[in-house]
């Protein structure tokens, strides 16, 4: 039985893993893997996990000396020049 749900949550990630580049956000996800005849409960986690992992990558993109207060202050200083 505990095979059973971790096979369908490896099968939910690859399907998920698909909407990444796509820009859909939590509730788009979640509502396509539903559809797609994903448990509920199992759906809402991996959507949530999915986006997690989509921030954490691109927060990896920027550069390392640079971080949120910075673009806001950068952002703020050539807004008001």
């Amino acid at each position: 039985m505990n095979d059973d749900i971790e096979s369908i949550k490896r099968e939910a990630y690859t399907k998920a893993l698909k909407f990444k580049n796509t820009g859909l956000d939590e509730e788009a996800i979640y509502a396509r893997l539903e559809k797609q005849g994903v448990p509920e409960d199992i759906a809402r986690e991996v959507a949530r996990n999915v986006l997690i992992k989509i921030i954490d990558d691109k927060e990896k993109q920027l550069p390392t000396n640079v971080n949120r207060y910075t673009v806001w202050q950068y952002l703020m200083k050539s807004l008001f020049k």
